[in-house]
Parts: C-alpha cells; sequence; structure tokens
C-alpha cells in the first residue's frame, strides 16, 4: 500500500512539474513577442501615438527624456524602434544605432523630412509660428510671412523666446542656429537689435508668450504651433502665421540595428506612415502633418558642439540681452 501510494505522489508530481512547464512556454513565448519603442515624447502623448495600432506584439515605451540619460537607457534595455524628436534621431543615427530603411517607407516621405542616408524619416512637425490674438490687438495686422528684419513689426509688442537660457527649452537653441543660418550671425545680431526696444517680454517656455497674446498684455508672440493648437481646440481667439523657410522640429522613427521584431517595426512604421487623412484630428495630435507635396520646412539643424554652444550663450547675454555690445566679453 505504501508503495503504491510513493508511486502515485511521484506521478502526481510529475504531472505538476509538466504542467507547470507547459504553462511556462507562453509565458516565455509571450514576454518574446515585445516591440520597445524608444522615445523623447512625453509618454500620454506616444501611447496616444500608439493606440489605434493592431498588432500581435506587446508595444513598450521606453522614455528616454534627457540626453545624457540616452547611452545608458540603451544599453540596459535595447529599443527596437526609435520614435520621437529629430534630435533623438540625428543622435541614434550618428552613433550607428539605426539601420537603411526599406525604400518603400523613404520613396513616401517627404524629400526634405528625412535622413541623407535613409535611416529615418519625419512623419510630423511642429513648425515655428508668429501668434496673435485678433481680438486684443492695439494695432491690427495682416496675414504675412515674419521677417525679423521688417520694420513692419517694429511697431508690435512682442513676446521673444530666451534664445540663450540654458534652462530652457532646447528648441529655442534649435530656432537661434536657424536664425543665424538664414540671417547670417552678424545680420542676425544687428536686426535682433533692432527689434529688441519692441520686446516686453523673454520666456523660457513659449507656451507662457502665447497665454499673454490671449490676454492682450502682447500683440505678437514667437511660439511653436503646437503652444497654440489647443487653444485653437478650445475655441480662443488665437490666430498666428509662419516664419520664413519655415523653420520646424521635425518628428519621426527609425528601426534600430540590433532589432530581432524586424517585421513588426517595419508595420509600425508602416502603420504611420499610411495614416488617414483625418488620424491627426480624431488623435488630437498637436503637430502638422509632413508629407509629399505638403508644406516645406527646415529642420536639419548643424548641432553645435559645447564650446560654440558657450560662445553663443555669452553673445546673446552680451550683445543682445543686455543692452549692446560689451567689448572684451565677446572675442
Amino acid at each position: 500500500m505504501k508503495r503504491l501510494i510513493f508511486e502515485w505522489s511521484l506521478v502526481i508530481i510529475f504531472l505538476g512539474v509538466l504542467g507547470y512547464v507547459m504553462r511556462l512556454e507562453p509565458i516565455e513565448q509571450q514576454l518574446g513577442k515585445t516591440v520597445v519603442i524608444a522615445t523623447d515624447l512625453p509618454e500620454p502623448l506616444a501611447r496616444t501615438l500608439l493606440k489605434d495600432y493592431q498588432g500581435s506584439y506587446e508595444l513598450i515605451v521606453l522614455p528616454v527624456y534627457l540626453e545624457e540619460q540616452w547611452p545608458s537607457l540603451l544599453q540596459a534595455r535595447k529599443a527596437d524602434l526609435f520614435f520621437g524628436s529629430q534630435d533623438m534621431l540625428l543622435w541614434a543615427a550618428r552613433r550607428q544605432y539605426l539601420q537603411p530603411l526599406k525604400e518603400e517607407f523613404l520613396s513616401q516621405a517627404d524629400p526634405d523630412g528625412k535622413d541623407g542616408l535613409g535611416r529615418w524619416v519625419g512623419l510630423w512637425a511642429d513648425p515655428w509660428v508668429v501668434a496673435y490674438n485678433p481680438e486684443r490687438m492695439m494695432t491690427k495686422i495682416g496675414e504675412k510671412k515674419f521677417s525679423i528684419g521688417e520694420k513692419d513689426f517694429f511697431s508690435y509688442r512682442w513676446i521673444f523666446p530666451d534664445l540663450g537660457n540654458l534652462n530652457g527649452d532646447m528648441r529655442n537653441f534649435q530656432l537661434y542656429e536657424f536664425l543665424t543660418t538664414h540671417y547670417g550671425e552678424e545680420d542676425f545680431y544687428k536686426q535682433m537689435n533692432d527689434l529688441r526696444p519692441s520686446v516686453q517680454s523673454y520666456v523660457e517656455n513659449t507656451n507662457y508668450g502665447v497665454r499673454m497674446v490671449l490676454l492682450g498684455q502682447a500683440d505678437l508672440a514667437l511660439a511653436h504651433y503646437s503652444d497654440c493648437f489647443f487653444y485653437q481646440k478650445e475655441k480662443m481667439p488665437l490666430r498666428w502665421f509662419s516664419l520664413e523657410m519655415n523653420p520646424a522640429m521635425i518628428y519621426g522613427a527609425g528601426i534600430a540595428h540590433e532589432t530581432k521584431q524586424w517585421d513588426e517595426a517595419n508595420k509600425i512604421l508602416q502603420y504611420w506612415q499610411n495614416r488617414p487623412e483625418t488620424w491627426e484630428e480624431k488623435n488630437k495630435i498637436p503637430w502638422v502633418r509632413l508629407q509629399l507635396n505638403g508644406p516645406k520646412y527646415t529642420f536639419e539643424m548643424s548641432g553645435l558642439e559645447d564650446k560654440e554652444n558657450q560662445r553663443f550663450f555669452d553673445k546673446w547675454l552680451a550683445e543682445f540681452r543686455f543692452g549692446g555690445i560689451q567689448k572684451g566679453i565677446i572675442k
């Protein structure tokens, strides 16, 4: 009897272990069916951009907000897909994290909205605009392209981004790169000094400038389209017009070199690129669609080195923010 009990105990243990192993296998398979998406976008926005995607893989969002965090985070958790700002995509491409994309993706991308070596494509743009409230302006203004040196703009009360604030939005620094490239550094500072008496305030966050325009505390604010987007959705009396050459931050995607989920990563990119015309409206996406035959944007900046960055910050403070050239500071 004891022997029979012992044999049945062995059978029960064996069946228990077998059942455990059988339960484990699907879990292991499931853990393998994930796509890790590295992004510098706010997590809620990244999830919004993914929520309608119908795939067989679990999508894991890996936030990489600060550039100094990117290497350690990506070492700890390998990404399959990079999705976010051009700054992050350029950083990843320079370090050979991205592989060349399929021709079908590159042929659908705007020629000015993709990497020269085909490693990432732009999907959205967040252009710089000049925001105004027609109901609160002291002097009326018509629709036009903004040029810093145009004297028609000197009579308005301005809110301007503080381009040299190290704690501010790095997109402000991108604007500096664009303006000095477009006008030349010497002309840029000359024209900015001409405009300076009209500037009422310098702001780190351009959303604050848009609010001041809405309240009638200023006439014009240099801001991002995304800053204006939600106010317009709330039926606020806000209008805007473009800058010359349409400088913009581009948002796009690229596929990681080391991904083992290449097919699924391609399907996600295809989903974004082939989204319906009403997709942005439905999902309340605060950007402009980047597409073939659409508006043209200037987006790829040179990326200054640290020493050049410091020279710019010194020059901005000495020559512009504090009222003119201070001899001996800038060389």
